[in-house]
């Protein structure tokens, strides 16, 4: 029950966008820079494998090991699917994003394409080169 919490708290964050499934490019997608720009190109790289309902490659590639100590990439799928269950992604979505003075970590709302997203603020971080949902 606690994956699905946090499952559904992160929903906001993976309302954002994507590059792919292959694992070895998204590490490897647009973005990584302490920049605005930087965290749009990788969210909607996230959306994308959304939109493919690829919650494997969006476990692997997006979630901050704070968020992976929740769950297995198993567990997250599962919730996933529950959590998105019939929703319509065919759409883009909205980013209101707060960045903080570095550039480095950012506040996210999503609005989401049908209506459907909590938009509650979502933490992003840059780590290691990558922006990463720390929200969970």
């Amino acid at each position: 029950m606690r994956i699905i919490t946090a499952v559904a708290l992160a929903a906001g964050a993976l309302l954002a966008a994507g590059c792919g499934s292959d694992t070895g490019t998204a590490a490897k997608a647009p973005g990584g820079e302490p920049t605005e720009a930087s965290l749009r190109m990788s969210m909607d790289a996230e959306y994308h494998l959304m939109q493919q309902g690829d919650w494997s490659a969006d476990y692997d590639q997006f979630l901050s090991q704070q968020c992976k100590g929740h769950g297995t990439r198993d567990d997250y799928t599962k919730a996933m699917k529950q959590v998105f269950a019939g929703r319509d992604l065919s759409g883009p979505q909205q980013y209101q994003i707060t960045m903080n003075p570095t550039g480095t970590a950012a506040t996210v709302v999503v609005t989401s394409h049908d209506g459907k997203g909590n938009m509650h603020p979502v933490e992003w971080t840059l780590t290691d080169g990558r922006w990463l949902s720390n929200d969970c």
